[in-house]
């Protein structure tokens, strides 16, 4: 008994839980946009070695302590407050669970040692590479349409990534990769090489992806990452950017069908709405910030309450404008416009949290420029990408909390430089994510199914 003991006591320290956890967060990055069931069993084990950390106490006041993390958790205080007394309650409680994420970077932060950046950050690359291929492979054919999706080769967002999500996976995927290959040295020039047709490729992907948010981003991430490397040489970075936008919308528009029908379908929608015809994807979202507008003006300081934005949307439109209604009803799952949900659920004050996220990363002070330029990237794909859709669920939002946590860290004195890794590290990364891989599928299948 009290060898069990022991043993147990020497393998709950510090050391090893750290080494345990960072290990972890590397297999957690790489199925971050792969497998959900993956990654939150990862992420329940994460949770475990927080808890059971000999600085339990100390690590939640340490994430606290950081202002990006103190102001997700003010907004998700904000939300709570907001439940309180709504008419749906059900309502309020799901949309609390979904933005849940905001409380990740508690457990996360605290325990990322600087040293294993590099391997987290460079593992995320690779689950995209994937998702890359795999979306090439739907795009020609050649994979199962159910990796799709909409289980359909009509949409080439791979696996549990829709139209919208996925180009901001890409872009921020994209702009990393920019960085570093704008200003980082490599050993071998074929490094380099590689790297700018992984660049050509993702450019490639995300155009043929049809997505309006996609084309968007990606020249908003292009441009923040020129404007980070060449802020002290303006005429260099207008010159740069205006080639990328010239050189690369000219050649997707005059060689990829899917950019010509987008542009194409953007222009019929406009002309629609301009005879109050809102029957078009854009229409929608456009019939829904009206009415989340309007939802507004009633109640501008506090909101209607945490997930009570849709609710109030068809009352609003059954009573002023009845030909909006089937469009709350039948397609209106969320207002599709993060700043427009916060309004109408919390009011100005929790459109204030929000953009004191965003003003809290993009001040925040790290000085290391690679970690520096995610905090910039991900804070400008996601007030991008909010404009359209709601990025605080699912996979956006794990993206969000999870990259924005490493990029947090900071490097201390007293650290040790972590050796590059080894093949007997690599060949234990891959044989546990097979094996977490083979136990989530086997979980799915039937009895029935034999």
């Amino acid at each position: 008994m009290l060898k069990k003991e022991k043993f147990i006591n020497n393998l709950i320290t510090k050391d090893n839980i750290s080494f345990m956890f960072n290990h972890l967060l590397i297999i957690y990055s790489f199925f971050l946009t792969l497998d959900r069931d993956i990654r939150k069993s990862t992420f329940f084990v994460l949770i475990i070695l927080f808890i059971i950390h000999p600085n339990f106490k100390k690590n939640i006041l340490k994430a606290i302590k950081n202002p990006v993390i103190k102001s997700m958790l003010f907004l998700y205080i904000l939300l709570i407050i907001g439940s309180i007394n709504v008419e749906n309650f059900s309502y309020a409680k799901e949309h609390l669970i979904r933005m849940k994420p905001l409380l990740y970077p508690i457990i996360l932060y605290p325990l990322v040692q600087y040293k294993f950046i590099p391997r987290i950050i460079t593992a995320f690359i690779f689950g995209m590479l994937i998702n890359e291929m795999t979306s090439y492979g739907l795009f020609l054919k050649i994979v199962p349409e159910t990796w799709s999706y909409a289980n359909s080769y009509a949409s080439t967002s791979p696996f549990s990534t829709n139209t919208v999500a996925y180009p901001y996976l890409l872009s921020i995927t994209l702009g990393i990769l920019f960085y570093k290959f704008l200003n980082n040295e490599f050993s071998y020039y074929w490094q380099k090489i590689i790297l700018f047709i992984f660049l050509m490729l993702s450019t490639l992907n995300i155009f043929f992806n049809i997505s309006r948010t996609g084309y968007i981003l990606y020249f908003i991430i292009m441009f923040i990452v020129l404007l980070y490397t060449f802020k002290k040489n303006i005429l260099k970075l207008f010159s740069a950017a205006l080639i990328i936008f010239i050189v690369i919308f000219s050649l997707a528009f005059s060689f990829l069908p899917s950019v010509q029908y987008k542009v194409k379908e953007t222009s019929i929608a406009i002309e629609k709405m301009s005879n109050n015809n809102f029957n078009s994807s854009l229409g929608y979202r456009i019939a829904l910030w009206k009415l989340g507008y309007e939802l507004f003006k009633s109640k501008p300081i506090l909101g209607y309450g945490t997930g009570q934005d849709m609710l109030e949307a068809k009352k609003i439109s059954i009573k002023k404008y009845p030909e909006l209604t089937h469009i709350v009803v039948d397609l209106g799952k969320n207002i599709h416009n993060i700043y427009i949900q916060i309004l109408v659920q919390i009011g100005l004050v929790g459109l204030i949290a929000l953009f004191t996220i965003f003003f809290q990363m993009i001040s925040y002070k790290q000085d290391d420029p690679n970690l520096k330029i995610i905090l910039l990237i991900l804070v400008s794909a996601s007030m991008t990408y909010g404009m359209s859709s709601i990025w605080f669920h699912n996979i956006p939002a794990a993206l969000f909390v999870s990259i924005g946590s490493f990029a947090l860290v900071k490097k201390t004195a007293k650290e040790d430089i972590l050796n590059k890794v080894t093949k007997y590290e690599i060949i234990n990364y891959i044989v546990i994510s097979i094996l977490l891989f083979t136990i989530t599928q086997l979980s799915h299948i039937k009895p029935n199914s034999f």
